[in-house]
């Protein structure tokens, strides 16, 4: 079996902060270098052969598994991640058996003598998942982990800079640190397969395994599932703690609660107010307010009375998205039925819950779907009775119109 030999390097750029730069190469030929900017207080002396091991190892390991090539990683890693890699490839070739291979290993098996940090950290970016996982576990949380490049491009210092008002924030108000980090990590991820589907788990474990000699012995990372939603995705509670090794250990945090759960759990904390950012338009604003994730978001809000008092979020809140961007497939219905109930255990918000009621029921009748199938092309029925309910959805908003951000109703 031809190789991919992975090999990290650290060393320290003008700016004084630690880089750890990772080089791919093999048959296909050499794939773009990852490198990763650690926390300003991060020592290039701190770093151990074992954590480059370690980051050459959580980069490596899908992508050689995308190539079908064995893995070589010219330092040693830890043994208990070494033992944990059969497990991970067994779960991911279960998972995609048509684009993923189980590999070999090459690698000296080494070990970190450096005792388990006291420190804890959760990833966080200001989400539902991770303020979920910040107030749940707050009396142990030492820090917050926010990496440049993952949900936000490293090409925009503008929302970067915005972002970091954020974070900076919240982590004042929990009196935690904040630790960031900037990665191209994503960059090759995005050309290994998709970014949810697979790739972003591991991206989040290369981040863990480095913190380790900043004294962090546990790092969370927040459920974007529950587990009543346990299908392939790329963090997961099988997954993602076989990245722990004996100086980290790496922890799914928060899937015993669904999103309706989550927000139900923080829907009265200030700083969620101040500081929520779910929207895919983020690079441009904190949330644009319209989206399908704006929209539930809010919803959900607002069936605890609470969406009007969401400062990071435009205009009067709306069913519409909901209705229509909101059915894609199988875990959009799931969703959608989960919002349906929360909104009717409200008297207030029950009309707007009976009407999405209304149209999950006729979409999980027409449509079927098993875990993770898309909804076909939508024919002229579907696209009729879409119209309808947006023509209710509309007649609704105009007679019991909900909150705006303001608190008034429009």
């Amino acid at each position: 079996m031809s190789e991919l030999t992975v090999s990290s390097t650290a060393q320290r750029r003008d700016d004084g902060r630690v880089v750890i730069t990772t080089r791919l190469t093999g048959d296909q030929g050499e794939l773009p270098e990852v490198w990763m900017a650690l926390p300003p207080r991060a020592r290039l002396d701190d770093l151990t052969p074992v954590d480059l091991g370690n980051v050459s190892l959580a980069v490596g390991m899908l992508t050689a598994m995308r190539q079908g090539t064995a893995l070589r990683l010219e330092q040693p890693a830890s043994r208990t991640l070494l033992a944990s890699m059969p497990q991970y490839q067994t779960v991911f070739t279960t998972w995609y058996p048509e684009l993923l291979q189980r590999v070999e290993v090459r690698a000296e098996a080494g070990v970190d003598e450096r005792p388990r940090g006291a420190g804890e950290a959760t990833f966080f970016t200001a989400g539902v998942d991770s303020f979920d996982t910040l107030l749940q576990n707050r009396a142990t949380i030492t820090a917050l982990v926010y990496v440049a490049g993952f949900d936000v491009p490293l090409t925009r210092p503008d929302a970067l800079d915005r972002t970091r008002r954020h974070l900076e924030a919240v982590a004042e108000a929990a009196q935690v640190e904040l630790l960031e980090v900037e990665s191209s990590i994503r960059t090759l991820f995005d050309a290994v397969g998709s970014w949810g589907l697979m790739m972003h788990g591991a991206a989040l474990a290369t981040v863990a395994l480095a913190l380790a000699p900043l004294g962090i012995g546990t790092v969370r990372i927040p459920s974007g599932k529950s587990y009543a939603q346990i299908d392939p995705w790329g963090s997961q509670p099988l997954i993602d703690p076989l990245w722990s090794t004996d100086a980290v250990s790496v922890v799914h945090d928060g899937a015993d609660a669904p999103r309706t759960g989550k927000i139900a759990r923080i829907a009265h904390e200030p700083l969620v107010h101040e500081h929520l950012r779910v929207c895919w338009e983020q690079f441009d604003m904190d949330n644009c307010g319209r989206c399908i994730k704006c929209s539930r978001t809010r919803l959900l809000f607002e069936a605890v009375d609470v969406g009007h008092l969401l400062r990071t979020f435009p205009g009067t809140i709306s069913l519409e998205s909901m209705l229509d961007e909101g059915f894609r497939g199988a875990n959009d219905v799931f969703n959608a039925r989960l919002v349906a109930a929360a909104l009717q255990r409200n008297p207030r918000t029950r009309p707007y819950g009976d009407l999405l009621a209304d149209r999950v029921r006729y979409v999980a009748r027409r449509y079927p779907l098993h875990v993770g199938e898309a909804l076909p092309p939508r024919d002229l029925r579907h696209r009729l009775a879409l119209r309808l309910a947006l023509r209710r959805a509309r007649r609704l908003q105009q007679a019991h119109p909900l909150p705006d951000r303001a608190g008034t109703t429009g």
